[in-house]
């Protein structure tokens, strides 16, 4: 990863900017110059009636931006069809990948982002498990982007020792699952991207893979099915959700689930960038738990990796509506995966 200054201003302009050159009526940075050598800066330049603001969680309230990078053709804009209001923005320092010619809009704001999490925490009927006990969580909370990558099941380069516990579950319980930046919660005081950034908008989902034992068993090979899924409902994301309650996820686990042991595999696909293919980022990790007095009913099994395709129309989507905003233009969003357990 490189790192570089993000310069960021907002103005008007005549005209638009030539495609060969930086144009020379560029505004003055109003944001700190680089302080080390190597650095590169990423800059918005003028276009008529485009103006916005690339900040820490791109895109923030608009990402209708022209931005300036001297690895990228100009001009590079990720055109949306609503002028954003003039604003100024901070200079925020991002780690971000190297950017090349060609990147598209969708990429380049997935490129931007680092306001990643990890699920790391259960509770059982409002009781808290505690942080990453019964949870196989990872140290890095970067996403997985590859649906047919061999970690797709539970993640993988997990904090060590992994837990050893087995959380009862009663069939019927109410059971949280909580994400939050980094382990342990916000990355620093007034982390403004915990538990995840406004800006990762998608669904939360959980599956669930009988094992033996789930404290030692391994992912290969496993058969999971659907108990709870939280899309776009009214214009409000599963994300958002999240958001709404520090990172916690609440479902009921079903009363006519099977007892005995299982890995809970938490998911949060945030579709922000996933207009380009191999660009939807997935957020999981499994929790080991044991449901109690339950019923025999198990949901349509799949397997991880194989249940996701990179085309799947909830995977491979662009979420922005006519108005720029994550709305999915008021379609109906299909939520990857089998269908929901029923009991």
């Amino acid at each position: 990863m490189r790192r570089l200054i993000v310069q960021e201003a907002a103005r008007s302009a005549a005209a638009s900017p030539s495609p060969s050159k930086r144009p020379s009526s560029d505004p003055e940075p109003i944001c700190p110059k680089p302080a080390r050598r190597g650095r590169q800066r990423l800059q918005i330049a003028p276009t008529p009636k485009r103006i916005g603001c690339f900040g820490y969680s791109s895109p923030r309230a608009t990402p209708d931006c022209l931005l300036w990078y001297h690895h990228l053709p100009f001009p590079f804009e990720p055109a949306l069809p609503k002028p954003a209001k003039l604003r100024l923005c901070d200079a925020r320092v991002l780690p971000i990948p190297r950017l090349a010619a060609g990147l598209t809009p969708e990429r380049l704001l997935a490129a931007t982002t680092n306001a990643h999490a990890i699920f790391q925490r259960v509770s059982v009927n409002g009781q808290d498990q505690g942080l990453t006990v019964g949870v196989r969580t990872p140290t890095s909370n970067n996403p997985l982007q590859n649906v047919q990558d061999q970690n797709f099941a539970c993640n993988s380069g997990f904090q060590s020792p992994i837990s050893s516990t087995v959380i009862n579950v009663p069939a019927g319980a109410k059971v949280g699952a909580q994400y939050q930046h980094v382990i342990g919660g916000p990355q620093f005081s007034g982390d403004p991207d915990n538990p995840i950034a406004a800006s990762h908008k998608g669904p939360v989902i959980v599956y669930l893979a009988r094992v033996d034992n789930a404290a030692t068993a391994n992912t290969s090979g496993l058969k999971w099915f659907k108990i709870y899924e939280e899309g776009l409902n009214n214009g409000k994301w599963g994300v958002d959700t999240l958001l709404q309650n520090n990172g916690w996820a609440t479902f009921t686990m079903p009363p006519c689930v099977a007892s005995g042991q299982y890995l809970m595999r938490v998911e949060v696909i945030a579709l922000h960038g996933a207009g380009s293919q191999g660009q939807a980022q997935f957020y999981m990790s499994c929790a080991q738990i044991n449901v109690t007095g339950g019923g025999s009913k198990t949901g349509q099994t799949v397997s991880f990796p194989g249940a996701y395709s990179a085309n799947d129309p909830g995977i491979l989507i662009s979420i922005y509506g006519s108005s720029g905003q994550p709305d999915n233009g008021g379609k109906t969003y299909s939520i990857p995966g089998p269908p929901v357990l029923t009991c």
